[in-house]
């Protein structure tokens, strides 16, 4: 996991939403982000889906407690690697919020 480092960040109670990705797809938000002056949404990089990695997702979510979360692909909703990641993202957010 590649945890968001953009320099606007460093108030995360401001952060609004969190989209998890994996991929080149990264370099597309990011650009979108900077372009769009959204320096409100942090972008998470899951590089390695399996293992999945559900501590340090727990600790981004932990440190955007009031943000939404979403994950981001190029493929289509039936590709890709949402089947796999959607329920532990929901799992470890189900977790983070008890």
């Amino acid at each position: 996991m590649i945890p968001d480092e953009h320099p606007t960040l460093w108030k995360p109670e401001a952060v609004e939403k969190v989209i998890f990705c994996s991929g080149q797809v990264y370099f597309d938000l990011d650009k979108a982000r900077h372009d769009l002056k959204k320096d409100n949404i942090a972008i998470v990089r899951l590089e390695q889906i399996a293992p999945f990695p559900a501590m340090s997702v727990q600790e981004q979510l932990e440190k955007y407690k009031n943000a939404k979360v979403v994950w981001c692909q190029e493929e289509h909703f039936n590709m890709g690697g949402w089947d796999f990641v959607e329920p532990r993202i929901n799992r470890v957010n189900w977790f983070v919020m008890s």
